[in-house]
């Protein structure tokens, strides 16, 4: 029950963040749109937007506080909003960890600002620099997916006390090595997603965290669990993986470039704004054991 307590805890800062985020959507669409339509009329040039805005107004109601049309879904200043939202999600969290580095410099997440870090690099090289360099920004992806899981299957194995949940992690880490090396038979490493890896490494990871919560069920930390900073990477992680295996899976086999696509991307940019929510409030609540 104290477990439970502790996850209800954080939904008033995830409903405060989606009406932040919604009211920030709507208000930026309506001043694109306006803007716009002046700039274009201006210049005698035929501009959909105009278009666009009244549809948009007129058919969801989204805006007045339910999402039932998909039409911002697929609005690219929408994608534009969400995909700078990510940017500064990560570049926060990545400043917050440094700042607050000491209050956990002494346990195994010590090398997580360096990797948070690396991620927010390899978010922006591969948004802006990769294309003009190679031919696709894959590889960066493939790489960055065997580091990420890892490094949290070394946390989550040192943090474990129980031998038989240390040895049932081993087992779940070698078998993501596994299709690590299995996937490049049938996928190219450089130039193709490693499905395979990313989902046995995704359900791993789950179930490193699951391991990890039936731990402190048992100890006295779940007292003081919301102060941990690695409960909250946890749940972070979580709310990510459990959402976006689905994404991944359907983007490889189903999703073309279209509006289905887009939809999927813009439940992938909120699963990352909420994993760095998550990340940004442990950093912000922890405290030094």
């Amino acid at each position: 029950m104290v477990l439970f307590y502790n996850v209800i805890s954080c939904v008033p800062f995830v409903h405060i963040f989606s009406v932040t985020l919604r009211k920030l959507i709507v208000y930026s669409y309506e001043k694109f749109c306006e803007n716009s339509r002046k700039k274009y009329v201006a210049t005698g040039l035929v501009f959909n937007v105009d278009r666009v805005w009244r549809s948009w107004r007129s058919k969801t109601i989204w805006c007045r506080g339910t999402w039932s049309n998909n039409t911002a879904l697929t609005d690219p200043t929408v994608h534009i909003i969400l995909k700078y939202a990510v940017f500064f999600s990560y570049g926060l969290a990545v400043l917050l960890a440094f700042v607050f580095y000491k209050k956990y410099s002494h346990t195994y997440l010590r090398f997580f600002p360096w990797l948070l870090l690396y991620v927010f690099v390899n978010e922006l090289f591969a948004a802006y620099c990769v294309h003009k360099i190679f031919h696709n920004n894959v590889v960066m992806y493939n790489i960055y997916n065997i580091i990420f899981f890892l490094y949290f299957y070394f946390v989550f194995y040192k943090n474990e006390q129980r031998k038989q949940y240390k040895k049932w992690i081993v087992v779940a880490s070698v078998s993501f090595m596994l299709a690590s090396l299995i996937n490049p038979f049938y996928k190219s490493f450089l130039e193709e997603p490693q499905l395979l890896a990313y989902i046995v490494g995704a359900c791993v990871l789950i179930f490193c965290i699951i391991v990890y919560f039936i731990e402190i069920l048992y100890t006295p930390q779940i007292l003081i669990v919301k102060r941990d900073l690695l409960f909250w990477v946890s749940i972070g992680l979580l709310l990510f993986h459990v959402g976006y295996i689905p994404i991944k899976v359907t983007r490889h086999f189903f999703a073309q470039a279209d509006n289905n696509f887009l939809t999927l991307l813009v439940v992938h940019r909120i699963l990352i704004l909420l994993m760095n929510t998550s990340f940004i409030i442990g950093f912000l609540w922890t405290r030094k054991k």
